[in-house]
């Protein structure tokens, strides 16, 4: 298995993160992609990939800030690193209830995901997409964004319905799931799992420390968790575990180049 969004360098992990690793490898996790999601966070993300074997790292800034062009000729650099696999998480995050400003927000966070698509393509490294505006079809209004992008999509931390994952997985795109699955009445995420399963585009994530399992809830995530995700995912389905822990892995070395 493969996490494919955790954020491992957050100060969540500083006191046991060695422990935490062991828990994960023992439950059967291989490899980990940490996650940036600021300049501190994607520099600390590398660091550690450059020490721990399994742990990639990616190069983000979180889609409500908004790099300056200094930023992002640094970041660009960054995305060099071989032990960079992706450009992620960026996006859209509007939730403001001012109409107005939310508008003006929207527009901002476009403008920077084009920066981000333009990295992505020129170091030909994928991009994880961290999506949420609740007033918008956000996953239509990305797609809209990325007509003919030339690197793989990840929709991380999916959350859409059927519909929305059909049309994403139309364009290629992968779909990222999370403990979210595993909660109570989510059989429209259970849906949108198993078609992104049948198209072989599944990814599963913790996006710890945040986001943990039934079961754990209330407590900080951790890489693995996953595993109950996947199983409860398997359980669904009705298929066997091994046959879910063989997507993902598929996946994410489709996606990450690994």
């Amino acid at each position: 298995m493969t996490d494919c969004h955790v954020h491992l360098q957050y100060k969540d992990y500083a006191e046991d993160l060695l422990a935490v690793l062991a828990r994960a490898r023992a439950a059967g996790v291989r490899r980990f992609i940490a996650i940036g999601t600021e300049m501190a966070s994607t520099r600390a993300g590398i660091k550690l990939a450059e020490a721990e074997p399994d742990v990639l790292a990616t190069v983000g800034v979180r889609a409500t800030l908004h790099p300056t062009e200094a930023q992002f000729a640094k970041l660009s650099e960054m995305a060099k690193n071989p032990k960079v696999v992706a450009i992620g998480e960026v996006g859209f995050d509007v939730y403001q209830t001012d109409v107005a400003q939310a508008a003006r927000s929207l527009e901002r966070q476009k403008a920077t995901l084009r920066g981000w698509r333009k990295m992505a393509e020129a170091v030909g490294k994928p991009l994880i997409l961290h999506l949420r505006a609740p007033a918008l079809d956000v996953y239509r209004l990305a797609l809209s964004e990325l007509v003919g992008v030339k690197v793989k999509v990840v929709s991380h931390c999916f959350s859409g319905d059927a519909g929305q994952a059909a049309n994403l997985l139309k364009a290629g795109w992968y779909l990222s799931f999370a403990g979210n699955l595993t909660y109570k009445k989510n059989d429209r995420l259970v849906e949108a799992a198993g078609l992104a399963f049948g198209e072989g585009q599944l990814l599963l994530e913790t996006d710890g420390p945040y986001l943990p399992p039934e079961g754990h809830r209330g407590e900080r995530n951790e890489p693995a968790y996953i595993m109950k995700t996947a199983g409860y995912l398997a359980d669904r389905l009705g298929v066997p575990l091994g046959e879910i822990e063989a997507a993902v892995d598929t996946a994410a070395a489709k996606v990450f180049g690994v």
